[in-house]
Protein backbone atom coordinates (compact mmCIF):
# COMPACT_ATOMS: atom_id res chain seq x y z
CA UNK A 1 0.00 0.00 0.00
CA UNK A 2 1.36 3.42 -0.96
CA UNK A 3 1.45 6.40 1.40
CA UNK A 4 -1.44 7.95 -0.56
CA UNK A 5 -3.48 4.74 -0.32
CA UNK A 6 -2.80 4.53 3.40
CA UNK A 7 -3.93 8.12 3.91
CA UNK A 8 -7.10 7.49 1.90
CA UNK A 9 -7.80 4.38 3.95
CA UNK A 10 -7.44 6.26 7.23
CA UNK A 11 -10.16 8.67 6.15
CA UNK A 12 -12.64 5.79 6.33
CA UNK A 13 -14.17 4.63 9.59
CA UNK A 14 -13.38 1.10 10.74
CA UNK A 15 -16.61 -0.79 10.09
CA UNK A 16 -17.82 -4.04 11.61
CA UNK A 17 -20.61 -5.55 9.50
CA UNK A 18 -22.33 -7.77 12.05
CA UNK A 19 -25.48 -8.99 10.37
CA UNK A 20 -27.62 -11.91 9.31
CA UNK A 21 -27.08 -10.66 5.75
CA UNK A 22 -23.44 -10.30 4.79
CA UNK A 23 -21.81 -8.76 1.70
CA UNK A 24 -21.84 -11.46 -0.99
CA UNK A 25 -23.07 -11.88 -4.54
CA UNK A 26 -26.08 -14.05 -3.69
CA UNK A 27 -29.59 -12.87 -2.81
CA UNK A 28 -30.84 -9.34 -3.41
CA UNK A 29 -30.12 -7.81 0.00
CA UNK A 30 -26.66 -9.33 0.23
CA UNK A 31 -25.80 -8.09 -3.27
CA UNK A 32 -26.82 -4.53 -2.33
CA UNK A 33 -24.59 -4.75 0.76
CA UNK A 34 -21.71 -6.11 -1.33
CA UNK A 35 -21.99 -3.13 -3.68
CA UNK A 36 -22.04 -0.65 -0.81
CA UNK A 37 -18.66 -1.89 0.40
CA UNK A 38 -17.08 -3.00 -2.89
CA UNK A 39 -14.60 -0.10 -2.95
CA UNK A 40 -14.20 0.26 0.81
CA UNK A 41 -10.61 -0.12 2.09
CA UNK A 42 -10.29 -3.76 3.06
CA UNK A 43 -8.17 -2.97 6.13
CA UNK A 44 -11.03 -0.84 7.53
CA UNK A 45 -13.69 -3.53 7.16
CA UNK A 46 -14.57 -6.71 9.07
CA UNK A 47 -17.56 -8.99 8.37
CA UNK A 48 -19.18 -11.26 10.95
CA UNK A 49 -22.30 -13.27 10.25
CA UNK A 50 -23.58 -16.58 8.89
CA UNK A 51 -21.56 -18.66 6.48
CA UNK A 52 -21.36 -17.29 2.95
CA UNK A 53 -23.21 -19.21 0.27
CA UNK A 54 -21.23 -21.56 -1.95
CA UNK A 55 -19.88 -19.85 -5.05
CA UNK A 56 -20.62 -16.33 -3.81
CA UNK A 57 -18.09 -13.59 -4.45
CA UNK A 58 -16.86 -11.97 -1.24
CA UNK A 59 -15.05 -8.75 -0.41
CA UNK A 60 -11.31 -8.64 0.19
CA UNK A 61 -11.59 -8.32 3.97
CA UNK A 62 -11.84 -10.74 6.92
CA UNK A 63 -15.04 -12.80 7.18
CA UNK A 64 -15.87 -14.71 10.35
CA UNK A 65 -18.73 -17.17 10.72
CA UNK A 66 -20.70 -16.69 13.93
CA UNK A 67 -23.10 -19.43 14.99
CA UNK A 68 -26.46 -18.58 16.48
CA UNK A 69 -27.72 -21.03 19.13
CA UNK A 70 -30.31 -23.47 17.76
CA UNK A 71 -30.08 -21.96 14.29
CA UNK A 72 -30.63 -25.40 12.73
CA UNK A 73 -34.29 -25.14 13.77
CA UNK A 74 -34.82 -22.12 11.50
CA UNK A 75 -35.31 -24.41 8.50
CA UNK A 76 -37.62 -26.92 10.20
CA UNK A 77 -41.27 -27.08 11.26
CA UNK A 78 -40.07 -25.97 14.71
CA UNK A 79 -38.94 -22.57 13.38
CA UNK A 80 -41.98 -20.74 14.82
CA UNK A 81 -41.33 -22.29 18.23
CA UNK A 82 -37.68 -21.27 18.11
CA UNK A 83 -38.41 -17.68 17.05
CA UNK A 84 -41.15 -17.31 19.66
CA UNK A 85 -38.87 -18.48 22.47
CA UNK A 86 -36.12 -16.22 21.16
CA UNK A 87 -38.48 -13.21 21.14
CA UNK A 88 -39.17 -13.83 24.82
CA UNK A 89 -35.46 -13.95 25.62
CA UNK A 90 -35.42 -17.69 26.34
CA UNK A 91 -32.72 -18.54 23.78
CA UNK A 92 -29.32 -16.95 24.46
CA UNK A 93 -27.27 -14.94 21.99
CA UNK A 94 -23.62 -15.75 21.24
CA UNK A 95 -21.55 -14.42 24.11
CA UNK A 96 -20.00 -10.98 23.78
CA UNK A 97 -16.63 -12.44 24.75
CA UNK A 98 -16.85 -14.77 21.77
CA UNK A 99 -17.56 -11.86 19.44
CA UNK A 100 -14.54 -10.00 20.84
CA UNK A 101 -12.28 -13.01 20.42
CA UNK A 102 -13.35 -13.33 16.78
CA UNK A 103 -12.63 -9.63 16.19
CA UNK A 104 -9.08 -10.01 17.47
CA UNK A 105 -7.10 -6.81 16.96
CA UNK A 106 -9.77 -5.11 14.81
CA UNK A 107 -11.16 -2.06 16.65
CA UNK A 108 -14.39 -0.92 14.96
CA UNK A 109 -15.64 2.66 14.99
CA UNK A 110 -19.17 1.73 13.90
CA UNK A 111 -21.34 -1.38 13.59
CA UNK A 112 -23.50 -1.90 10.48
CA UNK A 113 -26.40 -4.37 10.50
CA UNK A 114 -29.17 -5.21 8.03
CA UNK A 115 -32.42 -5.20 10.00
CA UNK A 116 -33.32 -8.82 9.28
CA UNK A 117 -33.36 -11.81 11.64
CA UNK A 118 -33.83 -10.60 15.21
CA UNK A 119 -30.99 -12.54 16.94
CA UNK A 120 -28.46 -10.93 14.59
CA UNK A 121 -29.92 -7.47 15.22
CA UNK A 122 -29.78 -8.00 18.97
CA UNK A 123 -26.17 -9.17 18.76
CA UNK A 124 -25.19 -6.15 16.66
CA UNK A 125 -26.97 -3.76 19.06
CA UNK A 126 -25.33 -5.35 22.09
CA UNK A 127 -21.88 -5.22 20.48
CA UNK A 128 -22.24 -1.53 19.58
CA UNK A 129 -23.53 -0.70 23.07
CA UNK A 130 -20.77 -2.55 24.91
CA UNK A 131 -18.08 -1.00 22.70
CA UNK A 132 -19.63 2.46 23.04
CA UNK A 133 -19.82 2.97 19.27
CA UNK A 134 -22.75 3.84 16.99
CA UNK A 135 -25.01 1.32 15.26
CA UNK A 136 -26.16 1.95 11.69
CA UNK A 137 -29.19 -0.05 10.53
CA UNK A 138 -30.05 -0.79 6.89
CA UNK A 139 -33.77 -1.55 6.63
CA UNK A 140 -34.91 -3.35 3.46
CA UNK A 141 -37.84 -5.31 4.90
CA UNK A 142 -40.21 -5.31 7.84
CA UNK A 143 -38.59 -7.78 10.18
CA UNK A 144 -41.75 -8.51 12.17
CA UNK A 145 -43.61 -9.46 8.98
CA UNK A 146 -41.02 -12.05 7.95
CA UNK A 147 -40.41 -13.59 11.38
CA UNK A 148 -43.64 -15.38 12.17
CA UNK A 149 -44.13 -16.13 15.88
CA UNK A 150 -47.00 -17.38 18.01
CA UNK A 151 -49.52 -14.73 19.14
CA UNK A 152 -48.20 -14.84 22.71
CA UNK A 153 -44.73 -13.77 21.48
CA UNK A 154 -45.73 -10.94 19.11
CA UNK A 155 -45.56 -8.18 21.67
CA UNK A 156 -42.13 -9.32 22.80
CA UNK A 157 -40.88 -9.43 19.20
CA UNK A 158 -42.22 -5.91 18.63
CA UNK A 159 -40.42 -4.61 21.71
CA UNK A 160 -37.14 -6.17 20.60
CA UNK A 161 -37.37 -4.64 17.14
CA UNK A 162 -38.45 -1.27 18.48
CA UNK A 163 -35.57 -1.15 20.96
CA UNK A 164 -32.95 -1.97 18.33
CA UNK A 165 -34.43 0.48 15.81
CA UNK A 166 -34.54 3.30 18.34
CA UNK A 167 -31.01 2.54 19.55
CA UNK A 168 -29.44 3.07 16.13
CA UNK A 169 -27.53 6.26 15.39
CA UNK A 170 -28.80 6.19 11.80
CA UNK A 171 -31.63 4.21 10.23
CA UNK A 172 -31.41 3.81 6.44
CA UNK A 173 -34.81 2.82 5.08
CA UNK A 174 -35.33 1.43 1.58
CA UNK A 175 -38.19 3.79 0.69
CA UNK A 176 -39.96 6.92 1.91
CA UNK A 177 -42.94 4.72 2.71
CA UNK A 178 -40.77 2.45 4.87
CA UNK A 179 -39.32 5.43 6.76
CA UNK A 180 -42.79 6.84 7.40
CA UNK A 181 -44.26 3.51 8.52
CA UNK A 182 -41.45 2.78 10.99
CA UNK A 183 -41.54 6.33 12.36
CA UNK A 184 -45.17 5.72 13.28
CA UNK A 185 -44.59 2.19 14.55
CA UNK A 186 -41.34 2.61 16.49
CA UNK A 187 -41.43 6.33 17.25
CA UNK A 188 -38.15 7.35 15.57
CA UNK A 189 -37.50 8.88 12.17
CA UNK A 190 -35.34 7.14 9.60
CA UNK A 191 -33.89 8.38 6.33
CA UNK A 192 -34.18 7.00 2.82
CA UNK A 193 -31.40 5.10 1.07
CA UNK A 194 -32.68 3.42 -2.09
CA UNK A 195 -31.09 0.13 -3.23
CA UNK A 196 -27.89 0.76 -5.16
CA UNK A 197 -27.66 -0.93 -8.53
CA UNK A 198 -24.43 -2.15 -10.08
CA UNK A 199 -22.05 0.59 -11.22
CA UNK A 200 -21.12 -1.71 -14.12
CA UNK A 201 -24.61 -1.48 -15.63
CA UNK A 202 -24.41 0.47 -18.89
CA UNK A 203 -27.61 1.66 -20.64
CA UNK A 204 -28.02 0.51 -24.21
CA UNK A 205 -28.54 3.18 -26.87
CA UNK A 206 -32.09 4.52 -26.55
CA UNK A 207 -32.31 4.43 -30.35
CA UNK A 208 -32.53 0.64 -30.05
CA UNK A 209 -36.08 1.19 -28.74
CA UNK A 210 -37.20 2.40 -32.18
CA UNK A 211 -37.33 -1.17 -33.57
CA UNK A 212 -38.93 -4.22 -31.96
CA UNK A 213 -36.62 -7.15 -31.29
CA UNK A 214 -39.15 -9.71 -32.54
CA UNK A 215 -41.44 -7.62 -34.74
CA UNK A 216 -44.36 -7.41 -34.86
CA UNK A 217 -44.49 -8.77 -31.28
CA UNK A 218 -43.52 -6.72 -28.25
CA UNK A 219 -41.08 -8.58 -25.99
CA UNK A 220 -41.22 -7.90 -22.27
CA UNK A 221 -38.47 -8.84 -19.85
CA UNK A 222 -38.68 -9.89 -16.18
CA UNK A 223 -35.68 -10.73 -14.00
CA UNK A 224 -35.53 -11.73 -10.35
CA UNK A 225 -37.27 -13.81 -7.73
CA UNK A 226 -40.84 -15.01 -8.18
CA UNK A 227 -41.52 -14.86 -4.45
CA UNK A 228 -43.75 -12.31 -2.67
CA UNK A 229 -46.49 -12.59 -5.27
CA UNK A 230 -44.39 -11.76 -8.34
CA UNK A 231 -44.88 -15.25 -9.79
CA UNK A 232 -48.65 -15.09 -9.32
CA UNK A 233 -48.61 -11.62 -10.91
CA UNK A 234 -46.85 -13.01 -13.98
CA UNK A 235 -49.51 -15.73 -14.25
CA UNK A 236 -52.13 -12.99 -14.22
CA UNK A 237 -50.40 -11.29 -17.16
CA UNK A 238 -50.83 -14.27 -19.51
CA UNK A 239 -54.28 -13.31 -20.90
CA UNK A 240 -53.22 -9.66 -21.23
CA UNK A 241 -50.12 -10.68 -23.17
CA UNK A 242 -52.15 -12.89 -25.48
CA UNK A 243 -54.66 -10.14 -26.17
CA UNK A 244 -51.90 -7.61 -26.86
CA UNK A 245 -49.94 -10.04 -29.03
CA UNK A 246 -46.89 -9.73 -26.73
CA UNK A 247 -44.56 -12.21 -25.06
CA UNK A 248 -42.31 -12.22 -22.00
CA UNK A 249 -38.78 -13.45 -21.22
CA UNK A 250 -38.35 -14.58 -17.61
CA UNK A 251 -35.01 -15.03 -15.87
CA UNK A 252 -35.22 -16.30 -12.29
CA UNK A 253 -32.86 -18.20 -9.97
CA UNK A 254 -35.51 -20.82 -9.10
CA UNK A 255 -38.16 -21.51 -11.75
CA UNK A 256 -41.43 -22.26 -9.95
CA UNK A 257 -42.81 -25.74 -9.51
CA UNK A 258 -46.18 -24.53 -8.24
CA UNK A 259 -46.82 -22.02 -11.05
CA UNK A 260 -47.44 -24.54 -13.81
CA UNK A 261 -49.45 -21.96 -15.77
CA UNK A 262 -46.25 -20.14 -16.66
CA UNK A 263 -44.56 -23.26 -17.98
CA UNK A 264 -47.65 -24.24 -19.96
CA UNK A 265 -48.09 -20.81 -21.60
CA UNK A 266 -45.33 -21.41 -24.12
CA UNK A 267 -47.04 -19.19 -26.68
CA UNK A 268 -46.30 -16.09 -24.57
CA UNK A 269 -43.69 -17.19 -21.99
CA UNK A 270 -40.03 -18.01 -22.63
CA UNK A 271 -37.64 -18.99 -19.86
CA UNK A 272 -34.28 -17.29 -20.23
CA UNK A 273 -31.48 -19.28 -18.59
CA UNK A 274 -30.47 -17.69 -15.30
CA UNK A 275 -26.89 -16.48 -15.18
CA UNK A 276 -24.71 -16.35 -12.08
CA UNK A 277 -23.09 -13.24 -13.59
CA UNK A 278 -25.96 -10.80 -13.10
CA UNK A 279 -24.43 -8.21 -15.43
CA UNK A 280 -24.30 -10.80 -18.22
CA UNK A 281 -27.98 -11.49 -17.58
CA UNK A 282 -28.81 -7.80 -17.93
CA UNK A 283 -26.85 -7.59 -21.19
CA UNK A 284 -28.85 -10.48 -22.61
CA UNK A 285 -32.08 -8.75 -21.58
CA UNK A 286 -30.92 -5.62 -23.37
CA UNK A 287 -30.28 -7.65 -26.52
CA UNK A 288 -33.55 -9.61 -26.52
CA UNK A 289 -36.27 -7.52 -24.85
CA UNK A 290 -38.03 -4.28 -25.77
CA UNK A 291 -39.51 -3.36 -22.39
CA UNK A 292 -38.92 -4.41 -18.77
CA UNK A 293 -41.91 -5.11 -16.53
CA UNK A 294 -42.37 -5.18 -12.77
CA UNK A 295 -45.72 -6.81 -11.86
CA UNK A 296 -47.22 -6.81 -8.38
CA UNK A 297 -49.91 -9.33 -7.47
CA UNK A 298 -53.46 -7.97 -7.57
CA UNK A 299 -55.07 -8.22 -5.15
CA UNK A 300 -52.04 -7.98 -2.88
CA UNK A 301 -53.52 -10.14 -0.14
CA UNK A 302 -50.99 -10.99 2.56
CA UNK A 303 -48.31 -9.00 0.69
CA UNK A 304 -50.08 -5.65 1.10
CA UNK A 305 -47.84 -4.22 3.85
CA UNK A 306 -44.75 -5.48 2.02
CA UNK A 307 -45.87 -3.78 -1.19
CA UNK A 308 -46.64 -0.54 0.66
CA UNK A 309 -43.21 -0.23 2.23
CA UNK A 310 -40.66 -2.27 0.26
CA UNK A 311 -38.87 -0.83 -2.76
CA UNK A 312 -37.95 -3.56 -5.28
CA UNK A 313 -34.24 -3.47 -6.09
CA UNK A 314 -34.98 -4.86 -9.56
CA UNK A 315 -36.67 -1.57 -10.47
CA UNK A 316 -33.45 0.37 -9.89
CA UNK A 317 -31.68 -2.11 -12.19
CA UNK A 318 -34.38 -1.83 -14.86
CA UNK A 319 -33.93 1.94 -15.01
CA UNK A 320 -30.25 1.54 -15.85
CA UNK A 321 -30.84 -0.61 -18.95
CA UNK A 322 -31.83 2.12 -21.42
CA UNK A 323 -35.25 0.52 -21.98
CA UNK A 324 -38.85 1.52 -21.28
CA UNK A 325 -40.20 0.20 -17.97
CA UNK A 326 -43.76 -0.80 -17.06
CA UNK A 327 -44.86 -1.16 -13.43
CA UNK A 328 -48.27 -2.74 -12.84
CA UNK A 329 -49.94 -3.27 -9.49
CA UNK A 330 -52.11 -1.71 -6.79
CA UNK A 331 -51.77 2.04 -6.53
CA UNK A 332 -50.46 1.82 -2.95
CA UNK A 333 -47.39 -0.27 -3.91
CA UNK A 334 -44.17 1.72 -3.43
CA UNK A 335 -42.90 0.89 -6.93
CA UNK A 336 -46.19 1.94 -8.53
CA UNK A 337 -46.24 5.15 -6.50
CA UNK A 338 -42.72 5.98 -7.65
CA UNK A 339 -43.53 5.18 -11.31
CA UNK A 340 -46.60 7.41 -11.18
CA UNK A 341 -44.65 10.29 -9.65
CA UNK A 342 -45.04 12.46 -12.77
CA UNK A 343 -48.82 12.41 -12.29
CA UNK A 344 -48.29 14.30 -9.04
CA UNK A 345 -46.49 17.16 -10.75
CA UNK A 346 -42.94 15.97 -10.10
CA UNK A 347 -40.21 15.04 -12.55
CA UNK A 348 -41.14 12.25 -15.01
CA UNK A 349 -40.38 8.83 -13.61
CA UNK A 350 -39.53 7.22 -16.93
CA UNK A 351 -41.83 4.30 -16.14
CA UNK A 352 -45.41 3.56 -17.18
CA UNK A 353 -47.58 3.01 -14.10
CA UNK A 354 -50.63 0.76 -14.55
CA UNK A 355 -53.07 -0.05 -11.75
CA UNK A 356 -55.28 -2.53 -13.61
CA UNK A 357 -55.20 -4.90 -16.57
CA UNK A 358 -57.06 -2.49 -18.86
CA UNK A 359 -54.40 0.19 -18.39
CA UNK A 360 -51.70 -2.42 -18.92
CA UNK A 361 -53.27 -3.69 -22.14
CA UNK A 362 -53.51 -0.14 -23.48
CA UNK A 363 -49.88 0.57 -22.55
CA UNK A 364 -48.66 -2.63 -24.22
CA UNK A 365 -50.49 -1.80 -27.44
CA UNK A 366 -49.04 1.71 -27.51
CA UNK A 367 -45.54 0.38 -26.80
CA UNK A 368 -45.98 -2.12 -29.64
CA UNK A 369 -47.14 0.42 -32.19
CA UNK A 370 -45.20 3.57 -31.31
CA UNK A 371 -41.42 3.34 -31.60
CA UNK A 372 -41.03 7.05 -30.89
CA UNK A 373 -42.81 6.65 -27.56
CA UNK A 374 -40.66 3.66 -26.68
CA UNK A 375 -37.55 5.76 -27.30
CA UNK A 376 -38.93 8.67 -25.27
CA UNK A 377 -39.74 6.41 -22.31
CA UNK A 378 -36.31 4.75 -22.54
CA UNK A 379 -34.63 8.16 -22.35
CA UNK A 380 -36.78 9.24 -19.41
CA UNK A 381 -36.02 5.96 -17.62
CA UNK A 382 -32.27 6.54 -17.90
CA UNK A 383 -32.64 10.11 -16.63
CA UNK A 384 -34.89 9.08 -13.73
CA UNK A 385 -32.55 6.25 -12.79
CA UNK A 386 -29.61 8.64 -12.54
CA UNK A 387 -31.66 11.21 -10.66
CA UNK A 388 -32.97 8.90 -7.93
CA UNK A 389 -30.74 5.81 -8.02
CA UNK A 390 -27.28 6.92 -9.17
CA UNK A 391 -25.12 4.15 -7.67
CA UNK A 392 -22.02 6.31 -7.29
CA UNK A 393 -23.90 8.96 -5.34
CA UNK A 394 -25.60 6.37 -3.11
CA UNK A 395 -22.31 4.64 -2.25
CA UNK A 396 -20.43 7.89 -1.65
CA UNK A 397 -23.26 9.16 0.55
CA UNK A 398 -23.22 5.93 2.55
CA UNK A 399 -19.45 6.05 3.07
CA UNK A 400 -19.71 9.68 4.12
CA UNK A 401 -22.46 8.81 6.58
CA UNK A 402 -20.28 6.11 8.19
CA UNK A 403 -17.43 8.59 8.54
CA UNK A 404 -19.61 11.33 10.03
CA UNK A 405 -21.47 9.11 12.46
CA UNK A 406 -18.23 7.70 13.88
CA UNK A 407 -16.39 11.03 14.05
CA UNK A 408 -17.63 12.02 17.54
CA UNK A 409 -16.50 8.63 18.82
CA UNK A 410 -13.04 9.06 17.34
CA UNK A 411 -12.50 12.67 18.41
CA UNK A 412 -10.56 12.95 21.71
CA UNK A 413 -12.01 16.45 22.23
CA UNK A 414 -15.65 15.35 22.10
CA UNK A 415 -17.55 13.93 25.04
CA UNK A 416 -20.80 13.75 23.10
CA UNK A 417 -21.20 11.26 20.29
CA UNK A 418 -23.84 8.93 19.03
CA UNK A 419 -25.66 6.96 21.68
CA UNK A 420 -26.57 3.44 20.47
Amino acid sequence: MTVRDAAASMRHSRVLVLSGEIPQTRLAGAIVLHRLFADYPSDRLFVMGPRAQDGAELLDCPYRELWMPLRRFEQTRLSVHKRSLSACGLIPLPSHDRVMRMLGDFKPDVVVCVMANTPWMLTAERTARKLGIPLVLIVHDLNEEFEQVFPWARRALFRQNQRVYRSAARRLCVSPEMASYLADRYGERGEVMYPNRSEDLVPRSVDMALMLKDAPRLTLGYAGSLAYGYGEALVGLIPVLREAGARILISTPKPPEKLAQLSLAQDVVEWMPHRVDINAMWREMQERADVMILPYAMPAGRNELLYRTHFPSKLTEYLGLGMPVVVVGPEFAAGVRWAGHSAGGGAPSGAVACTNREELGSALRKLTENGGWRREMAQLAVEAGLRDFDPTRIVEGFHGLLQSVARPHKSPLSTAGCQP
